[in-house]
């Protein structure tokens, strides 16, 4: 299969809540926490003589935490890290392969705990 025959599409959001914490001489510590959802489809349906390949689809909500500091060395450089951790729930994975042959089922699989 070429590669251009599997398309994916990744959508992110993500929001975090944080205190700033000033260190003083322009450093500044800023610890959060938020929450997190991503979707992944990949692949599409296709069927040939030689082979078949089917649409799966990726589901998971995350609760992100984290420590973010911050150096303003000026009014105009800033430079910065971030340090955090994303920890999933409610993963899924779908794979369609109903839409391959009408007879199967579209198994969905617990990201944390496998099928």
């Amino acid at each position: 299969m070429v590669y251009s025959e599997n398309p994916q599409n990744l959508y992110r959001i993500e929001a975090n809540m944080g205190y700033v914490f000033d260190a003083g001489d322009g450093f500044s510590i800023t610890p959060y926490a938020g929450y997190g959802y991503r979707y992944w489809e990949r692949g599409e349906t296709k069927s040939t003589s030689t082979y078949w390949n089917y649409r799966e689809e990726f589901t998971w909500h995350y609760i992100p935490v984290g420590v973010k500091a911050d150096f303003k060395a000026d009014t105009k450089l800033g430079i910065g890290a971030n340090v955090g951790a994303r920890f999933m729930f409610n993963g899924e994975a779908t794979a369609y392969l109903s839409e391959v042959y009408p007879d199967l089922s579209d198994p969905i699989f617990d990201l944390l705990r496998g099928a």
